[in-house]
């Protein structure tokens, strides 16, 4: 008999297992080895399950096939080389949850399919003597079958509870960690706990006054510290104007110098050890413009699939965003709406953080009081709702005439080390507590500072 099943789909989820401690121990609430068909995905997720329970950590594709060839198991699964085409071709992180119902689906299917074809076959047998017995032991059966199909997701408290004791179990041991990806800047990182996956964080300030320079601080700090595949889709510069922004923030050249190749042999030094530095850590970029969130995800997935799980996505910024489908007559204010939701679930189904600049409306600059306000994000209050943490950056000198014709970039003079301070104003933290924290910026290369208020 020709039973249902998606072997492509089994793939996904045991590559995502192997990926993910956190997709491991959903899966393992979810599924069993009798929801696998293929005989060779039954005995991966077994020993899957036998590694973690003895473990309880992430499990490495090497480990797996060693605990497979103890077993006497690898031959049976197609030797390491099966183990190896998993992790290499079948991981896809975001789409985890489609492929775990898949799987769940599948084998629902064939219980169900199994039953009814025992009932075609054996009623006969079964049914003599108490007909009402029989029917109630048929009933029982496919409820019993019927039962296991979740409807919306739904998880019971007692598997949340189980998720729960177990990302304690990987915290007590070291193998997971409170904090979010940590950017270097400690009254950030304590405040914030740093950049958490899942979580969507909005930087907005006005035209020029160092949106874009403070998220390429936070960008290449935190790449550089986690080591994980960090991206920048820039929506407005290209990739010359970023790299020359990382690369003098990291130097201390002077952006001017960048540009121009006139800084001097020692600065030239500097410039190659800021290169060498920067190297070794995953960092992207995309200078696509006018994108749409569709090709974000899109971007992101295949970024995952090469690199693994991902680090700090940022995007500059979400004004320049296309919605994926455009309306006729459409509201500004809805399609950023329906962009924001988008980035939303981007974030959680990637399980990385983003940080989406924005720019804030002009109504600021009408006021006595320059510092910015919830109220003042751009033509959408979906932005703030959607966002787990919102931050403003509030400049004192900002307006004035000089700033106003440099922008970030600084003075004419490439020689000019004018600062600016900065603070950094936390108005929203779903998880936390609002707070300011101060900054220097270093306009002419890009820096920014983070300050100690007591001195």
């Amino acid at each position: 008999m020709d039973l249902p099943y998606n072997a492509e789909a089994e793939k996904q989820v045991l590559a995502n297992m192997i990926f993910s401690s956190d997709l491991l121990i959903e899966t393992l609430t979810r599924l069993n080895e009798n929801d696998f068909y293929v005989p060779q995905h039954k005995i991966i997720f077994s020993t899957l399950k036998n590694i973690y329970d003895k473990n309880k950590a992430k499990i490495e594709p090497y480990a797996l096939i060693d605990a497979l060839s103890i077993d006497g198991n690898l031959e049976k699964v197609g030797d390491a080389s099966y183990i190896l085409e998993l992790v290499d071709s079948y991981n896809d992180l975001a789409n985890s949850k489609y492929y775990i119902n898949s799987v769940e689906e599948k084998s629902i299917l064939r219980s169900v399919i199994l039953a009814a074809n025992k009932i075609v076959t054996k009623w006969s047998e079964e049914s003599s003597g108490d007909i009402s017995n029989y029917i109630n032991k048929v009933e029982k059966e496919i409820t019993d079958i019927t039962k296991k199909r979740r409807v919306e997701d739904f998880v019971s408290i007692n598997d949340a509870f189980k998720i729960y004791k177990e990302k304690v179990s990987l915290i007590k041991s070291g193998q997971d960690n409170v904090n979010g990806l940590l950017t270097g800047y400690t009254s950030f990182d304590k405040l914030t706990l740093g950049f958490k996956p899942g979580e969507i964080n909005i930087l907005a300030a006005r035209p020029s006054v160092g949106k874009s320079a403070l998220a390429l601080n936070f960008l290449f700090r935190t790449a550089m510290k986690t080591k994980k595949p960090c991206a920048f889709f820039s929506l407005e510069m290209g990739i010359e104007s970023i790299t020359n922004r990382i690369l003098s923030a990291k130097s201390g050249v002077p952006i001017r110098k960048i540009q121009t190749a006139s800084f001097d042999k020692e600065e030239e030094i500097n410039i190659n050890k800021a290169m060498r530095d920067i190297s070794e850590c995953n960092l992207f970029i995309d200078e696509t413009s006018a994108i749409k969130t569709v090709d974000i995800r899109a971007k992101l997935n295949k970024l995952q699939s090469r690199y693994g799980e991902l680090g700090l996505i940022v995007i500059d910024y979400i004004g320049l965003i296309t919605p994926d489908v455009k309306a006729k007559d459409s509201v500004r204010s809805l399609e950023l709406g329906a962009i924001s939701a988008s980035l939303k679930a981007i974030a959680r189904d990637f399980k990385c953080p983003l940080l989406v600049l924005s720019q804030l409306s002009r109504s600021i600059d009408s006021r006595t009081s320059k510092e910015p306000q919830l109220s003042d994000l751009r033509e959408s209050g979906s932005i703030e709702q959607d966002a787990d943490v919102v931050m403003f950056i509030h400049r004192p000198d900002y307006g004035k005439m000089q700033e106003a014709a440099n922008g970030e970039n600084g003075s004419d003079d490439p020689n000019a080390t004018s600062d600016s301070p900065v603070s950094l104003i936390i108005a929203k933290n779903r998880n936390g507590r609002i707070a300011t924290i101060d900054f220097m910026f270093q306009k002419h290369i890009g820096r920014f500072v983070e300050m100690d208020r007591d001195h």
